[in-house]
């Protein structure tokens, strides 16, 4: 029973990562937001949103309809959504790009002149640099044990020419751009078959800059600015179990309080990082939304259940790319939601 106990808080923990303080708070924002239903009959699950942040849309095929993506509007919520493409690879579309993988293909198509090129990434997704002149890509032979695998970081210029290995890390995986010069990576300590490890890739010279290390570290989420890497780590033997902070430009990592767990996304403010939270609390009727500084470690309160009624399933809910909505499924009616934030 109790191992069972154990087992439970860690599946909520992983999808749903992070300690956060809420006795910093300050008081909550005076206009509380309200949430606009996007769909109806309880359709979709996943909603993503389009590059521009102005659509929130869904993978459907509906009574009588064709399967494809669907768009609405965030100011077109009464008007229902619409076809916007049968392409179901439209919904891997990252800036001008669209990404197509088969087999042991990986294919760029530029969406504002339709031209397609194949680039050697070998069926794998591609990671675009901020100035989307270069693409990243990790190669693991997954036939063999987990123990043994070796994951190749590639970089390339983004019509595929220059492909360079710029690196080989054991049990690794690709993160994203720090900057158009470096990458996040993680992967197992070469001197250590217990720890983990956080590091900047530089790609010049293929250097690593260690960021932190943990017997089990998890969920890197690399900040929309590069500046942060948020993380956490479980059954760590020396006890720093939680919710962690690291800058990209170095120095020690923070620990990030205990008193609340919950949900995370990064969120755009300005030029501004923010941390959004969703509280775990399994006895409460509703969620609510608090915002983190990175800086700071201050938190701010964005809604109250009270205020602002609303429930997110299964940790399924996005941040729009210029970081005024969310999107979420709401667990009550499975339809597609948006909250617009403070």
């Amino acid at each position: 029973m109790r191992r069972s106990a154990i087992l439970l808080l860690l599946v909520l923990l992983l999808s749903a990562p992070a300690p956060v303080s809420l006795s910093r708070a300050a008081a909550p924002v005076a206009v509380e937001p309200s949430p606009v239903r996007m769909t109806s009959g309880g359709c979709c699950t996943q909603p993503f949103w389009s590059a521009d942040g102005k659509q929130v849309r869904y993978i459907d095929r509906p009574a009588g309809g064709k399967l494809g993506i669907y768009g609405v509007g965030v100011n077109d919520a009464g008007k229902g959504p619409r076809l916007i493409s049968e392409r179901i690879e439209d919904s891997r579309i990252v800036g001008d790009f669209r990404v197509e993988t088969n087999g042991s293909t990986t294919t760029l198509v530029r969406l504002s002149d339709g031209k397609t090129w194949r680039v050697p990434a070998q069926g794998r997704n591609v990671l675009f640099s901020p100035d989307f002149k270069r693409i990243a890509w990790s190669i693991t032979d997954d036939a063999l044990a987990p123990e043994r695998q070796v994951a190749a970081i590639w970089v390339a210029a983004v019509d595929g020419s220059g492909a360079k290995r710029v690196a080989s890390v054991r049990r690794g995986s690709l993160s994203g751009w720090v900057s158009r010069d470096a990458l996040l990576v993680t992967g197992q300590d070469p001197k250590s078959t217990r720890e983990q490890v956080l590091w900047t890739l530089t790609i010049k010279d293929g250097q690593f800059t260690e960021l932190a290390r943990a017997e089990r570290l998890r969920s890197a989420v690399l900040s929309p600015s590069g500046r942060w890497v948020v993380y956490y780590t479980t059954f760590d033997s020396d006890g720093g179990n939680g919710l962690w902070l690291a800058s990209t430009s170095g120095g020690k990592p923070r620990a990030l309080p205990r008193q609340a767990f919950g949900a995370y996304q990064w969120r755009r403010v300005g030029v501004e990082d923010r941390l959004l939270v969703v509280p775990f609390r399994p006895e409460a009727r509703y969620h609510e939304l608090w915002q983190l500084d990175p800086e700071t470690l201050e938190m701010i309160q964005l809604t109250r259940a009270d205020e602002t009624p609303f429930k997110i399933a299964n940790g399924d809910w996005r941040v729009s790319p210029v970081g005024d909505h969310i999107a979420y499924v709401e667990s009550r009616d499975r339809n597609i939601w948006v909250l617009k934030l403070p």
